[in-house]
């Protein structure tokens, strides 16, 4: 009996810290994107050294992210954001609309493949 209520207060334990991880992401995520919609407008208004300092902020921001998210999720998603950070700062700094706000707007979805890849689905457990 001490056995059993031993593993279900640890899976227990497990699932609330898995809820709290998961939480933690989603409301990262959403703040990627709402600074990222700012880098949007700013690149829009014709803005750009805004634009630049906007995204240099979202930069530094993923930078300290990241390393909290590498013991969390799959590095390949990892990866990607990095790529594309570093494709959208290069577009930025050239003053390329075109590819910037196309370069954004892919970081943007790769922030939401996280999101919909961890949410606590069934598909996601099967």
């Amino acid at each position: 009996m001490k056995i059993f209520l031993f593993s279900a207060i640890l899976i227990l334990i497990i699932i609330v810290g898995w809820l709290f991880i998961l939480d933690y992401i989603d409301k990262q995520i959403d703040i990627f994107i709402k600074d990222l919609n700012k880098v949007i407008v700013q690149i829009e208004k014709g803005n750009w050294n805004l634009a630049i300092q906007d995204f240099q902020d979202v930069e530094k921001k993923w930078n300290r992210t990241r390393r909290y998210w590498s013991i969390i999720l799959d590095y390949r998603k990892i990866d990607n954001i990095d790529l594309s950070i570093t494709k959208a700062n290069k577009y930025i700094s050239i003053n390329n609309e075109a590819l910037s706000l196309g370069e954004i707007e892919v970081l943007k979805k790769l922030f939401e493949i996280v999101k919909e890849r961890e949410v606590l689905t069934i598909s996601n457990i099967l």
